[in-house]
């Protein structure tokens, strides 16, 4: 039996045991369980996540939730993003795994962008303590199948089992409702719309221009990163906040099965190191952050990106009004891309090398 908030109240009591279809008196009998509950020495409250990812609990500690934390025989108290959501756990070390995902990536910088994305989305909880969401999207262009299909295979997080996505053409996607349910992962769309079409998915997009704003009246909104594969993306709408990403060169993305599961191992790998050493991985992205206002400084970046507050900014060195963004979000030029995507490499590389750093749960 299943009493939701603990909600030991006459009706729920009945609607629970199904009271309704005994001949006993309902009121008595639910006045019954109650006393002998309450009398009963071991009970045990269960609070169900209320979405994958990054989730806080009542004691303030910070947990990662997938379908590995669903209890058997509970399924039905848990989300169906949260039972969709199937990490790909392993037993090999944590630089094993991160050796065998850069020895099959395709040594294209275009290609490591959708491996940034994917980073970031985990380490959203973190970014957060700094006043840092994502406030816009990224766009990536896509010449042949074969490009968009490799971009999923990079991207997507929310299982490995296959490269199939929502698409902003299909009127039965409720895109309100995906970005509603997804957490700590990126949710991506894909968009191809003719010229001379007369449609345009307005209401898609409109949801989610709300949802990058926080104005689409969800209360308690989630965190994720949102990308957008098209073939038509001068049939975007102008105002929308994003950078894009042309794949205009070659890519040999390899065999797209095995770099999902190592994709996965490498997601297993980074969620176990960053979630068993929260103190240390406050410090890197402290530190990153540093970085990118010190680089910002020295080499005049235009940003692009996520959105920081006006005290965080303050902290940083007077940035009231202006950007600050990780490692990823530098539109352009080719170089400044590079260039974010070798402090990224050299920030992964602090975080292997700091996979002994004393294992203390700070703030998260």
């Amino acid at each position: 039996m299943y009493i939701k908030n603990g909600n030991l109240s006459t009706a729920n009591i009945i609607k629970a045991l199904q009271l309704e279809a005994t001949s006993l008196d309902e009121k008595w009998v639910a006045e019954s369980f109650r006393r002998s509950l309450c009398m009963c020495p071991n009970i045990f409250f269960f609070t169900s996540p209320e979405h994958m990812g990054g989730c806080k609990l009542l004691d303030g500690s910070l947990i990662y939730v997938s379908s590995q934390s669903v209890i058997p025989g509970l399924e039905k108290l848990f989300s169906d993003a949260v039972l969709d959501h199937k990490l790909l756990p392993h037993e090999n070390e944590f630089k094993t795994a991160i050796k065998n995902y850069k020895e099959i990536l395709p040594p294209s910088w275009k290609a490591k962008f959708m491996v940034v994305e994917r980073v970031k989305s985990i380490l959203l909880p973190w970014f957060k303590n700094y006043g840092l969401i994502d406030d816009r999207i990224s766009i990536i262009v896509y010449r042949s199948e074969e490009d968009k299909i490799g971009c999923i295979a990079l991207a997507k997080r929310i299982n490995y089992e296959s490269t199939c996505v929502n698409s902003l053409m299909d009127k039965d996607v409720d895109v309100k409702k995906i970005l509603e349910a997804a957490n700590d992962i990126p949710v991506i769309f894909t968009f191809s719309l003719a010229i001379e079409s007369r449609r345009n998915c307005s209401q898609q997009f409109t949801d989610i221009m709300l949802d990058l704003k926080r104005e689409n009246g969800i209360e308690h909104p989630t965190r994720k990163t949102i990308i957008l594969l098209t073939e038509t993306p001068a049939r975007i709408p102008e105002g929308l906040p994003a950078v894009q990403l042309t794949i205009d060169e070659k890519i040999a993305w390899g065999d797209i099965k095995e770099l999902q599961r190592l994709s996965g191992q490498f997601d297993y790998s980074l969620i176990e190191f960053f979630y068993k050493n929260k103190f240390a991985t406050n410090e890197l992205i402290s530190n990153e952050i540093k970085e990118m206002h010190r680089l910002s400084r020295d080499r005049d970046f235009t940003m692009n990106g996520l959105g920081v507050q006006k005290e965080v900014l303050e902290k940083l060195g007077g940035w009231a009004n202006s950007k600050v963004l990780d490692s990823v979000y530098i539109r352009t030029p080719k170089q400044r891309v590079r260039d974010s995507l070798k402090i990224f490499d050299d920030f992964m590389y602090g975080v292997i090398r700091d996979t002994h750093t004393e294992k203390t749960d700070g703030a998260a």
